[in-house]
């Protein structure tokens, strides 16, 4: 029978040295200072079922200094917000009256607005919002035109009865159609405001075009050539017909006053 010995393995463990791990061994921790270094959510519980601390999610501690986790967040940001300008520096010189378009309509249009926040975020649009881009682009130059170009009609005889008229407030009215001088100060001095409904529809410029609104009535062209015909004769049919002034839109109580349409004192200042 075999015996064995370990004798022979003394010299060998007596080489063999065990260290405990020293102090510098372990990473330095730094206590998380939302939950206090619990790891635990410290805020209100109403409707939140989640223990854990969202800030160090759980851990109860960083590896890094609050100091280096700020400049390391700054850093981030600086880069995301470089590679933001950088997105949109790229799509507006490759198309730049798109982005023209775009930023001069974003303030009130959320599609363009949209759009723009994902040429920030990917640095270009998709085939199908660039197709949308362009035809909402298209549509609003072709609206643009269309009303700025001046009615074919002559309004002629209309500046001529305001241009006869003293006195800085000017109105008219006739049918469904209020008349009244720009003030002589702004930029559309000399010109004549047309309202229907009390609502801004266009106006007539010195030289007798009409330059609508996009949401004037479609026939609001053909009102004012029927006006512009016999301004005074339509202005009093008004006044006789809603018992209310022509030119002041009061309304008249003197029986010669609404035989003819027009008070005694706007009489005399239109020279009806």
């Amino acid at each position: 029978m075999n015996t064995f010995t370990f004798s022979d393995l003394d010299d060998d463990l007596s080489s063999v040295q065990c260290t405990a791990p020293t102090e510098h061994s372990q990473k330095t921790q730094y206590p998380c200072v939302a939950c206090r270094g619990t790891g635990q959510y410290l805020g209100h519980r109403s409707k939140q079922t989640e223990t854990k601390c969202f800030t160090c999610a759980g851990r109860g501690h960083f590896l890094t200094s609050t100091q280096d986790r700020a400049k390391a967040k700054a850093g981030r940001d600086n880069r995301a917000q470089e590679k933001r300008i950088a997105n949109m520096t790229s799509f507006m010189e490759g198309n730049p009256a798109l982005g023209a378009y775009l930023n001069s309509v974003c303030e009130w249009n959320t599609f363009a607005k949209a759009m723009l926040q994902a040429v920030v975020k990917w640095g270009s649009l998709t085939a199908g919002q660039f197709a949308a881009v362009e035809r909402m682009h298209d549509k609003h130059l072709a609206a643009n035109v269309k009303r700025e170009a001046p009615a074919v009609i002559d309004l002629g005889k209309i500046v001529e009865l305001f241009s006869s008229v003293t006195g800085k407030r000017k109105s008219l009215r006739a049918g469904g159609i209020t008349l009244s001088l720009a003030p002589s100060t702004g930029s559309n001095a000399g010109c004549i405001y047309a309202k229907c409904n009390d609502d801004y529809v266009g106006k007539i410029t010195p030289l007798g075009q009409l330059r609508a609104t996009r949401n004037a009535p479609a026939d609001l062209a053909a009102q004012l050539q029927e006006l512009a015909k016999d301004p005074k004769g339509r202005a009093i049919a008004h006044g006789i017909d809603t018992g209310n002034c022509s030119c002041c839109g009061r309304e008249l109580t003197d029986p010669k006053s609404i035989e003819r349409g027009i008070g005694p004192i706007c009489a005399d200042k239109w020279g009806f």
